[in-house]
Formats: C-alpha cells, sequence, structure tokens
C-alpha cells in the first residue's frame, strides 16, 4: 500500500509552481517560503520516483515530460477527490456569483433561476447567492474570496484570477442626458460618439474602462476624457444625466429609460464578449459546476440587444498576466 500514498498538499502545490511558472510567485500564492515549497515537490518527486521539474534561471523552472503527464492527471484527480469529500460530507453548499453593482435584476445574462436549477442537476445540495460588487473591487473580489465566481463583460485580469469566455456578446450602446444635442437621434456613427467627451474614472481597472470609452475606436489617450469616480451603474447613469458627459454602455445591462437620460444605437460599435472569472487555485467541482451552468443558460433569454455565439469548447480560458 505504501506505494498509493500521495500527498495531495504536495500535488496542488505542484499545479500552483506550474500555473505561476516562478517558485518566487507560487510560494507567495501558497503563503509559504520558496525553500518550503520547493521541499514539497521534492517530496512529492520521491512519492512518484520522478523529476517532474527543473530550476531555470532567475527562479523559472523547465517542466519535464514526466511533469507534464503528471500535471494533467493531477487535475482530474484532485476534482474527484473534492467530489469525494463533497458526497461524503452530503451538507449545503452556497456559492456566491458576483456581478457589477448596479445591473438589472432581470436580464437575459442574469436568470438566476435557470441557473439555479441548472446547477442543481448535477450538484442538489448547492444553491447560488447573487453578490452586487461596486466598480472598484471587480479586479480583486474573487482574488480575495469575497465572491467565488464572478460574472462581467470585460475579463478580470488578476494573477490569481483565470477568466473564461462565455457564449455571449452585449452590443454597445451611447448614453446621454436629456438635455444634450444628440438625445433625439437615435442612432449615431460610433467614431462620431468617440469624438465626444467621455466619462472616464482612472482609478478603476483599465481593462474596464477601455470597453466603456470606446478604446478599440481610437486610442483612449487620444479621447476627450471627463475625469469623475463613479462606483456603480447607478453613478454613472446620475454623473450622465448631469450633461458633462457621455459614456458608451452595455445594452444587455441598461434599465429603462427615464427623464434623464437617452439611450443611442451606436452604428459600428463591436459587441462585448462576457466572461466568468474563478480563483486559479480553486478547483472544487461545484465552482466548475456554476461555470458550466453559466455557460448553459447564459443569453438563453436573448434579444436583439445580446446575440449567443457559438459555443465555446470548456478548457478556453484567459490566463492571468
Amino acid at each position: 500500500m505504501a506505494d498509493l500514498d500521495l500527498d495531495l498538499v504536495c500535488v496542488s502545490s505542484f499545479l500552483v509552481l506550474l500555473q505561476e511558472n516562478h517558485y518566487g510567485r507560487a510560494s507567495a500564492h501558497l503563503s509559504i517560503t520558496s525553500p518550503a515549497l520547493t521541499k514539497r515537490v521534492q517530496r512529492l518527486e520521491r512519492q512518484l520516483r520522478c523529476r517532474l521539474v527543473e530550476r531555470g534561471p532567475s527562479g523559472t523552472l523547465v517542466v519535464t515530460d514526466a511533469g507534464a503527464r503528471f500535471a494533467c492527471a493531477a487535475q482530474t484527480l484532485l476534482a474527484e477527490v473534492s467530489a469525494a469529500r463533497a458526497a461524503v460530507e452530503s451538507r449545503p453548499v452556497v456559492l456566491r456569483l458576483g456581478i457589477p453593482s448596479g445591473s438589472p435584476s432581470r436580464s437575459p445574462l442574469m436568470n438566476f433561476n435557470a441557473l439555479a436549477r441548472e446547477l442543481r442537476r448535477s450538484h442538489p445540495c448547492c444553491t447560488v447567492v447573487r453578490v452586487e460588487l461596486p466598480f472598484p473591487r471587480l479586479r480583486t473580489a474573487v482574488a480575495d474570496g469575497e465572491v467565488d465566481v464572478l460574472v462581467t463583460g470585460p475579463p478580470v485580469w488578476h494573477r490569481a484570477t483565470t477568466c473564461h469566455p462565455l457564449p455571449a456578446s452585449a452590443v454597445r450602446v451611447g448614453l446621454v442626458s436629456t438635455r444634450h444635442p444628440l438625445a433625439d437621434a437615435g442612432t449615431i456613427d460610433v467614431e462620431e460618439f468617440a469624438d465626444l467627451p467621455m466619462l472616464y474614472d482612472p482609478s478603476l481597472p483599465r481593462e474596464w474602462m477601455e470597453v466603456f470609452v470606446l478604446d478599440d475606436v481610437r486610442p483612449a489617450r487620444e479621447a476627450r476624457l471627463v475625469d469623475r469616480r463613479v462606483t456603480d451603474t447607478r453613478a454613472v447613469f446620475g454623473a450622465v444625466a448631469e450633461g458633462s458627459a457621455v459614456v458608451a454602455t452595455l445594452a444587455a445591462v441598461m434599465p429603462p429609460e427615464d427623464r434623464s437620460r437617452r439611450t443611442l444605437q451606436l452604428r459600428g460599435a463591436t459587441p462585448v464578449e462576457f466572461h466568468v472569472a474563478t480563483r486559479t487555485a480553486d478547483r472544487r467541482t461545484t465552482v466548475q459546476a456554476l461555470v458550466e451552468a453559466l455557460r448553459t443558460v447564459v443569453g438563453a433569454g436573448a434579444t436583439d440587444d445580446v446575440w449567443v455565439r457559438r459555443p465555446v469548447p470548456v478548457g478556453n480560458r484567459l490566463l492571468p498576466r
């Protein structure tokens, strides 16, 4: 039976090392010292009786053929262990699904009833709660453990987070004050709209703001940006209503128009893909099941403002940068 002994902590640490591709970063991610991580890898190599990695320059590593083969099998092993634990414990699991604060309660991308039903098909004891996150916490909420999964438009770039594309995209529209000269225009070329003074919060993640100031039309540095702190969607609407700036936003998350703002169709604007973010080190089967449930139900109630692309391969993901 000794041949069957395998330290799962060492296995998990080895996978984190491969993900970070650097002993220093991996040890920081695991909250241990670099020598302690080295000892874990060496212990695993002794258990497997083969070399898994070789140190490269500046703390990087070179994975051996045996290490690459073991890494593939190890991910399945840890997932099965997690499933076995869940089966034994048989206790309710609550997953926290984060969304940007101020998003409408009813949206083609936020059908929580359908999402809960889909998740219960594979994990009957698992439930999902919705957590609204202010804009400044969108980049760190998953990594910090505030939520387990985050659904957002632009991807979240954080070294402890992995983003997966969802099979849905949303049309961008322009948002202006009812007092704006273009309030009754209905439709405008996206290049013309991009020339207007645009709302911009430099304190927010760049990948988030670039989508809403139409960086893909012309570089944000060439835009006429109006510096304004906005913490959620409601703050954006309030700032636009004042009339000092306009903003591009997603039609899929727009509430009905009111007396303070108007929506313009942006002719020629490219849609924005939606993403789901998870912690890179979180390999719980319940989290993986929630991601798959989101893939299944997102966009199921699509309108002209949300269109569903071809299914995204399960393994397709954006690595942290």
